[in-house]
C-alpha cells in the first residue's frame, strides 16, 4: 500500500489563496500547531479558517492569513480569550460566522455525508439566526410539523488534524480522553493531513489501544507527518499536557503590539525544528503558577510538558480542578471518591449532584445572559471514562448537550448551579447576544422550547438567586453572611428584589473539608472567588 508520509511544509505548499481550511482539535487541546506554524511561514492569504478555535485562529489572524473565521468558539481554555482573535474581530479585520457548538458539528457532519444541510433544534430561540441571516428553517414533513433550523454543510478544501500515533498508510489513533471532531473534519475535506507524535508500524498502532481509538483510517487521510511536540503549546494527552507557562507568555506578548514582533522573531521566524529548540532553551524562564502545568505526558517531542505527579492525598476518582478554571468539577453523591473521603452514600435522584463551581469566564458570560431571563444553561464538563472505550459510550457524568448529541433527544433538565462574580459588568440590563433559550425566548417559542429549559439557581459571591419573580425576574433567595441588600443592589445593573431574604447557610466542617481537600485540593477557587 502507498506510503503517505510527507513533510509539513510540503503539505502546506498545497494551499492556495482563498481556500477553506479546517483545523482539528478543540480550543487549546490537540491542535495541529506544527501545521499552523508552517502556514505562518507560507505566502498563502485570504483563508477561510474553520475551527473549534484556539491559538491556531489567533496566530493566523495575527499573521494576516485569514479573511473569514467560522467557529463554535475561540478560547485558550485556561485563559478565556485569544488576544489576537479578539483584536481582529473587534476591528473588523476578519469576517466571522459564529455557530453554536452543536450546529458547527452538524455542519461538518452534513459535509461528511455529502448532504446539503442537517436539521436541528440548536440555535432556535437564540441570536444565532439573527446574526447569521443566511440560515434557514425547515418544517418537519411528519405529523409533529416542528420547525427546525437547517444547518448548511461546511465542505473544506484542506484539513489538518493532530493525533498521538499514525502509520505510514494513514491510519491514525488518539490516546487521550476525547476524539473531538477530527474524523468529521477529515471526512468533510478534499485533502486531509494528519500530524502525529509518532509514526509507527500498523501492528504497533493496533496494539497501542482498543480498536475504537483508531479514529482515522487510511481512506480518510492523504498525508502523514511525523511531528513530535507538534501540538505544542496545546495538549496532546497522554503524551504531554498544555504548556501553561508558555501559553501565558504567548498571551502576555499578544496583548502588547510592541512586544509581539520580538516573540515572532524568537519563536516563529524559523522552521519547526528551530521552534522546538527555542522552546527547550526557554523552558523554566517564566513563573509557573501552582496548578498551571498540564497533566500527563513525558518529554518526547521538543515542546512536551513533563508529567506532574499525582497528589497522593487526593482520593482515587476525585478529579482535580487544575486547568479547569472555566468549568465545574462534579462528583456524584455515593461515588467512590466521596466514599473514600468519608461521605456516606445514599440513594439520590440521578440529576442531583455535589458540585463545586468556580466562577470561570464562560460561566460569567452565561450569567450575563441569564440576568435578563434569557439564559443558556451553564457548561458542565464531561467526566470521561477512565478506559478508552467506544467513542460514543455514555460517560459517567454527562452534560445535557452531550446527552443530546449521543441520543438525539433531551431528557429531564438537571438542577443547575452557576458561579459568578457579582458586579454591574456581569448583571447588566440588556445583552448584545442571547446565547441560549431563556425564559423570554422559551415563552415565545412555545412548549417545545420550554421542555428543554430550566435555569434553577445562580450562585455568586454575594448570594443565591433564582428566577421565580414576576415574569421570571431574577430575585434573591439568600445573601451570604455579611452581605447587605444594599451591597447586592449596588452590584446589579437592573432592579432586583432583595427584601426580607435570609442569610445563606454556612457550610459544615465536613463540607468545607470536602471542598478544600477533595474537590479543590489546588485551591483554584481562590483565583475566582473574592474573600
Amino acid at each position: 500500500m502507498a506510503d503517505k508520509r510527507t513533510t509539513v511544509d510540503d503539505a502546506v505548499a498545497e494551499l492556495r489563496d482563498g481556500m477553506t481550511v479546517g483545523i482539528g482539535g478543540w480550543g487549546s487541546r490537540r491542535k495541529p500547531m506544527a501545521a499552523v506554524r508552517a502556514i505562518l511561514r507560507s505566502p498563502v492569504r485570504d483563508l477561510t479558517v474553520v475551527s473549534y478555535g484556539g491559538p491556531d485562529v489567533g496566530l493566523l489572524c495575527a499573521a494576516g492569513k485569514v479573511r473569514r473565521v467560522v467557529f463554535g468558539f475561540v478560547t485558550l481554555d485556561s485563559i478565556p480569550f485569544d488576544p489576537h482573535f479578539g483584536r481582529a474581530r473587534e476591528s473588523g479585520e476578519v469576517e466571522v460566522t459564529e455557530y453554536d457548538e452543536g450546529m458547527f458539528g452538524l455542519a461538518l457532519q452534513a459535509a461528511a455525508q455529502r448532504l446539503p444541510f442537517l436539521p436541528t433544534r440548536a440555535g432556535l430561540g437564540s441570536d444565532v439566526p439573527r446574526l447569521s441571516p443566511e440560515l434557514r428553517t425547515v418544517r418537519s414533513p411528519y405529523a409533529d410539523g416542528e420547525e427546525l433550523l437547517a444547518v448548511p454543510a461546511m465542505p473544506l478544501d484542506v484539513t489538518f488534524v493532530h493525533l498521538n500515533r499514525a502509520d505510514g498508510r494513514g491510519n491514525a489513533q488518539y490516546l487521550g480522553p476525547d476524539p473531538y471532531f477530527d474524523d468529521l473534519f477529515c471526512l468533510a475535506a478534499r485533502r486531509r493531513f494528519v500530524t502525529a507524535e509518532r509514526v509507527v508500524s500498523t501492528s504497533e498502532l493496533s496494539g497501542s489501544g482498543p480498536v475504537q481509538s483508531l479514529l482515522l483510517n487510511r481512506s480518510m487521510v492523504d498525508g502523514v507527518i511525523e511531528s513530535p511536540g507538534g501540538a505544542h503549546f496545546t495538549t496532546a494527552a497522554p503524551d504531554y499536557g498544555r504548556d501553561e507557562p508558555f501559553q501565558k507568555h504567548y498571551v502576555d506578548n499578544a496583548k502588547d503590539p510592541e512586544r509581539w514582533p520580538a516573540f515572532v522573531d524568537r519563536f516563529l521566524s524559523g522552521d519547526e525544528a528551530a521552534y522546538q529548540a527555542e522552546v527547550r532553551r526557554s523552558r523554566g524562564r517564566w513563573p509557573r503558577e501552582r496548578g498551571e502545568q498540564g497533566r500527563g505526558g513525558d518529554r518526547r517531542g521538543g515542546g512536551a510538558v513533563p508529567r506532574r505527579r499525582r497528589d497522593r492525598r487526593q482520593p482515587h476518582g476525585a478529579r482535580s480542578l487544575a486547568g479547569r478554571t472555566a468549568g465545574a468539577c462534579e462528583l456524584r453523591a455515593g461515588s467512590p471518591a466521596l466514599r473514600r473521603a468519608g461521605v456516606p452514600g445514599r440513594r439520590r435522584r440521578r440529576d442531583r449532584r455535589v458540585a463545586a463551581v468556580p466562577a470561570g469566564a464562560r460561566h460569567r458570560r452565561a450569567a450575563r445572559t441569564q440576568a435578563r431571563g434569557d439564559g443558556c444553561e451553564p457548561d458542565r464538563p464531561v467526566r470521561q471514562p477512565e478506559h478508552l472505550g467506544h467513542r460514543r459510550a455514555r460517560p459517567a457524568h454527562e452534560t445535557t448537550a452531550g446527552r443530546a448529541r449521543r441520543t438525539g433527544q433531551h431528557r429531564e433538565p438537571p438542577h443547575q448551579l452557576l458561579g459568578a462574580r457579582h458586579s454591574t459588568r456581569v448583571f447588566v440590563e440588556n445583552v448584545d447576544v442571547v446565547a441560549g433559550v431563556g425564559h423570554d425566548n422559551a415563552a415565545k417559542a412555545g412548549p417545545a422550547a420550554q421542555r428543554y429549559h430550566d435555569v434553577h439557581r445562580v450562585v455568586t459571591d454575594l448570594g443565591v438567586f433564582d428566577f421565580a419573580g414576576p415574569d421570571h425576574a431574577m430575585r434573591a433567595v439568600s445573601l451570604h453572611p455579611g452581605v447587605t441588600a444594599e451591597d447586592v443592589v449596588a452590584a446589579t445593573g437592573f432592579d432586583l428584589d432583595c427584601t426580607a431574604v435570609p442569610d445563606t447557610r454556612l457550610p459544615t466542617d465536613e463540607e468545607l473539608r470536602l471542598l478544600r481537600d477533595v474537590l479543590d485540593p489546588d485551591g483554584l477557587r481562590d483565583r475566582e472567588v473574592r474573600r
